[in-house]
């Protein structure tokens, strides 16, 4: 995908869906995810979406990748083909 392309598909994203702002409260929600569980490398990636949803009180994510956030007793990770 081209850049324009990218952001032409972000522009349509981000009227579709509200962007909720990143903030301190995900941050230590990422670092206690990440010293609970002991994570490290790649995953804290997955610990940062993870944070994000926590501190915005939001329950479930759509993802290709469920497994991922299985360790993440607050979420409920669904693959879309199961909708």
């Amino acid at each position: 995908m081209t850049t324009e392309a990218a952001k032409l598909e972000l522009d349509t994203l981000q009227e579709l869906f509200k962007v909720l702002p990143d903030n301190e409260k995900i941050f230590e929600q990422w670092r206690s995810l990440v010293v609970k569980h002991k994570i490290s490398g790649k995953p804290t990636h997955d610990a940062r979406i993870a944070a994000a949803l926590i501190a915005h009180k939001i329950e479930n994510i759509v993802t290709l990748n469920p497994g991922d956030f299985k360790r993440f007793t607050q979420i409920n990770a669904v693959n879309p083909q199961d909708i």
